[in-house]
């Protein structure tokens, strides 16, 4: 607050008498105001202790500065920082094993994490490969915050590849999965599709 109001007192008075200064002087001036708005101190402590992911957009963005413009540099690097962000969470999502008595013909498994575009196809291909020779499978979903429409999609093309004979059972739906499902019609499809409440319920009838 004081260095702007000297800055703009020296704009309205002592502007004739700052024609004097020479340019050398004022050029020190000027790189010491830009060495304390660079703030190196964080810079050197990102470069020390952020993830890489992380550094190599901080150095990206400032190259892109020095070589282009601030607009292009922030720009670039709101698109590269929502990439990796998007590949972050996405690698969060993932299935995990119910530890349950059930026959050898059912498998049981619990989704963790957020069933958007960028994971859920990963996710269903994966449990593909796991339902060979199953009757039924049952997905607890407690821990499904979201689904968008990639997810949506997803999952109504695996349900529609099940093999013959196998039943899908989705239990533990957390309500922002359960709106979308309900906004694109997902209805319960007899011998092949069914929703539960909860796990042991999903399992009563085996």
């Amino acid at each position: 607050m004081i260095h702007a109001l000297l800055v703009i007192l020296a704009l309205l008075i002592l502007a004739p008498l700052l024609s004097w200064l020479p340019l050398s002087a004022m050029a020190a001036l000027l790189l010491m105001v830009a060495w304390n708005m660079s703030e190196a101190h964080k810079v050197i402590n990102l470069l020390r202790h952020a993830p890489k992911d992380d550094i190599v957009v901080m150095l990206m963005c400032m190259s892109l500065t020095v070589l282009f413009d601030m607009v292009i540099a922030i720009s670039v690097g709101i698109v590269l920082a929502s990439l990796l962000f998007m590949r972050r969470i996405a690698r969060m999502t993932h299935l995990a094993p119910v530890n349950v008595e059930v026959p050898d013909d059912v498998l049981v498994l619990r989704v963790i994490g957020p069933l958007f575009f960028a994971a859920a196809e990963g996710l269903f291909n994966d449990l593909e490969t796991r339902i060979a020779g199953k009757r039924i499978v049952v997905l607890k979903w407690d821990a499904v915050p979201v689904l968008d429409a990639g997810g949506l999609d997803a999952f109504q093309r695996f349900v529609n590849k099940l093999p013959e004979g196998c039943e899908l059972r989705v239990s533990n739906l957390e309500f922002q999965p359960l709106r979308t499902l309900a906004r694109a019609g997902v209805k319960p499809l007899p011998g092949r599709l069914s929703f539960y409440p909860d796990r042991q319920a999903a399992l009563a009838d085996l």
